[in-house]
């Protein structure tokens, strides 16, 4: 059995056409161009008003002022920081770039890639589905994706559904088939070190088994992955008059985000990003003590137990 076949990588996604680069200088410039285009000049060289040079045209009973001064004084004008049209110029060009924010915004609130909290929430409603207590954006991301697989019954992906909506603490799902209509799912858990406790795996089952959510015949078994654990152990050496405790906080910061992507069924854990963690411009070198070697299973996930920097646990 697989289930590789919504393996959509949500990040990985093409940029939205209708989402625009914000950039306030060319904000400025069209709207100054706009104005030069209407030849509106209020100002000679010497700041002095023009609008006695103004005409007064009636063209078909509707008025206009046309000012015969040179179009180039009222560009001069637009780029005098203190001249009063240039302040309005730059209001309404800030103004403008708070507008194609705000359709920015909106864009990215329908699309399920970019949409969080409520507009994510609004989003799934088309697909019947709810937030579970305590799910996050990306974990409710993931069950939408998935949504269209249980609308069939005996697959990879609806067996996977089922099982990450059964409870909010299951981050993960993993369903083999070894032989056939006999299925087996592993669960991976958001909390401790991932090991999923055998209540939560008797609920899970349970959802799994429940009319319509599993095809008749299929032998159905739930276990907990094999938590792997590991630590991590390093000695740094600090290039002079350095603030070691902020690069040491740095390090931790990036240590937990590479703890959280890395707590993944079957994720393998390399040196190459071990290394990474410790890159920094205040560090002339590092020997890394452990890990050696780390090898995960296929239905296995690693868990990292602390980060010990110089013989002191930091995290």
């Amino acid at each position: 059995m697989s289930n590789q076949y919504y393996d959509i990588k949500l990040q990985n996604l093409p940029k939205i056409n209708a989402v625009k680069e914000l950039d306030y200088n060319q904000s400025l410039a069209e709207v100054k161009e706009k104005i030069n285009a209407e030849n509106i000049a209020l100002v000679d060289d010497e700041l002095k008003p023009l609008l006695q040079e103004a005409q007064l045209l009636d063209v078909n009973g509707a008025e206009f002022w046309v000012l015969t001064a040179d179009e180039n004084k009222s560009r001069y004008a637009l780029d005098l920081p203190l001249n009063a049209l240039a302040r309005t110029v730059s209001i309404a060009a800030w103004y403008r770039a708070l507008g194609r924010q705000e359709v920015n915004e909106g864009v990215r609130a329908v699309m399920i890639a970019t949409a969080t909290g409520s507009d994510l929430d609004n989003r799934a409603f088309g697909e019947n589905l709810t937030r579970l207590d305590g799910e996050t954006d990306d974990a409710f991301r993931k069950r939408i994706v998935l949504y269209p697989e249980s609308l069939g019954t005996g697959t990879g992906g609806s067996y996977e559904f089922y099982a990450i909506s059964a409870d909010d603490s299951i981050k993960q799902a993993e369903v083999t088939s070894p032989n056939p209509c006999e299925i087996t799912i592993y669960l991976l858990s958001n909390q401790g070190n991932g090991s999923v406790q055998q209540e939560i795996q008797d609920k899970v089952l349970a959802t799994v088994l429940s009319p319509n959510n599993h095809a008749l015949g299929d032998d159905i078994t739930v276990n907990s992955v094999e938590i792997v654990e590991y630590n991590i152990d390093v000695d740094i050496t600090f290039y002079q008059n350095i603030n070691e405790n902020q690069v040491i906080t740095d390090i931790v910061e990036k240590y937990q985000e590479f703890k959280q992507k890395t707590q993944a069924i079957a994720h393998p854990i390399d040196l190459f990003h071990i290394n990474s963690l410790f890159c920094h411009d205040s560090i002339q070198q590092i020997n890394i003590n452990a890990p050696l070697n780390v090898v995960i299973g296929q239905y296995q996930a690693p868990f990292c137990t602390k980060l010990t920097i110089n013989g002191v646990d930091v995290a």
